[in-house]
């Protein structure tokens, strides 16, 4: 039979109560009072990085080891960048894209010109190479910066460089992809605006961790 004595032994939330020895009822039911008074609550505790941004200490999103950590960080970047070879296939291309372009303008303006059409259409494919990969710089930052709570709040030159060269190579990879196309071909014009959308993403994430 254990006493009240032994159960403070092996109750973490118990040890730094005092026993004495008299009657068992009347020491548990004190006990009892006093560990509602001085048991920790179950929290986990914080330790402050280099910087003074908190990690949550135990936390998977903490534990460089784990599975899920891995892909907490590294999946979305992954995903996307198969979304951008995605839009790299034929199933992308220019003329593909002005199918549903060149009738939506002609029902919004009618009478628009064709080389109006390819103006706005080039525009968009352009722009398109900029944002995607604005947000590709923006999930590979995130992973690269993961020992912190809030990654992309805190401004890492090391992350900073891994990200510009990850994206700069990746989008020199994907315009190979495109020369493996039937209606598509590579473009060096296409890797300086991929980037420059990767530039306007880490001169972004500069500004917001120094307000």
């Amino acid at each position: 039979m254990h006493t009240v004595e032994n159960r403070g032994r092996h109750n973490p939330y118990l040890s730094n109560i005092e026993f004495t020895r008299g009657n068992p009822v009347e020491n548990a039911m004190r006990d009892a009072g006093d560990c509602k008074e001085s048991k920790t609550p179950l929290i986990r505790k914080e330790k402050k990085t280099a910087s003074g941004k908190a990690c949550i200490s135990g936390h998977a999103s903490c534990d460089p080891v784990s599975t899920r950590h891995w892909l907490l960080f590294w999946g979305p970047p992954l995903l996307w960048m198969l979304v951008i070879s995605l839009f790299s296939t034929d199933h992308f291309s220019s003329q593909q894209t002005s199918r549903i372009i060149g009738p939506l303008m002609r029902f919004l303006i009618p009478g628009v010109e064709d080389s109006t059409i390819a103006g706005v259409q080039f525009l968009i494919r352009k722009s398109g190479h900029f944002s995607e990969y604005a947000i590709l710089c923006l999930l590979m930052y995130r992973a690269l910066n993961r020992k912190y709570a809030r990654p992309i709040a805190v401004w890492s030159m090391g992350a900073a460089w891994g990200t510009l060269t990850g994206c700069v190579i990746f989008a020199g990879l994907d315009e190979w992809h495109q020369t493996l196309t039937h209606h598509r071909m590579g473009s060096g014009m296409d890797v300086t605006l991929d980037g420059m959308g990767t530039s306007a993403a880490l001169i972004w994430i500069y500004w917001r961790s120094k307000r």
